[in-house]
């Protein structure tokens, strides 16, 4: 009974060279290999998140300077303190948007 398969055949094409190069090197290569992975998270994405995360907390601000709203001090103190919480938020993102709009 003659079958095709090879029961050790390893998948070809560059990402498995890759991997294979990874899983055949020495454990001290594998632990720089995990470094390296650690030094981009925390120099590229954790960054990015903190930015993004701030940017996200202050839309209600934002929304009311880009509305020219009165009370915009007002909204950006209640979402600097309260926007933690969610309802904090909420009440100053609706606050920001049911502000008139000044005429300037």
């Amino acid at each position: 009974m003659a079958t095709d398969a090879q029961p050790n055949r390893r998948p070809a094409g560059p990402l498995a060279a890759i991997g294979r190069r990874f899983l055949d090197a020495p454990v001290h290569m594998k632990a720089l290999a995990a470094i390296g992975v650690a030094m981009l998270v925390f120099v590229i994405v954790e960054p990015t998140m903190w930015v993004l995360g701030a940017v996200v907390y202050f839309v209600p601000s934002m929304v009311a300077w880009y509305r020219g709203a009165p009370r915009r001090a007002g909204i950006f103190v209640l979402n600097l303190f309260l926007g933690w919480t969610f309802l904090g938020w909420v009440g100053a993102l609706v606050w920001a948007v049911i502000e008139p709009r000044s005429d300037g």
